[in-house]
């Protein structure tokens, strides 16, 4: 709920766009908790960093699909 409530206020303010902010909740946390597990359950250096570029390439794809456009600062 914390989460949607984050969207919800993101799309408000037009840095999203309009979608049900707790499936873009569930959209954007639900592969990073995948992840995390992952990766706090091995110790392979490799597994990890190939994780974490995961991660960075899901935010970008999350970001460049739901993006409103408007620019941060």
């Amino acid at each position: 709920e914390y989460q949607a409530t984050i969207f919800s206020e993101m799309i408000r303010q037009g840095y999203f766009v309009q979608e049900d902010p707790r499936q873009l909740a569930i959209q954007f946390y639900g592969p990073i908790s995948v992840m995390m597990t992952i990766y706090d359950g091995t110790e392979d250096e490799t597994v990890r960093a190939g994780l974490l570029e995961q991660v960075r390439t899901h935010v970008t794809h999350f970001g460049q699909r739901y993006s409103a456009g408007k620019k941060t600062k």
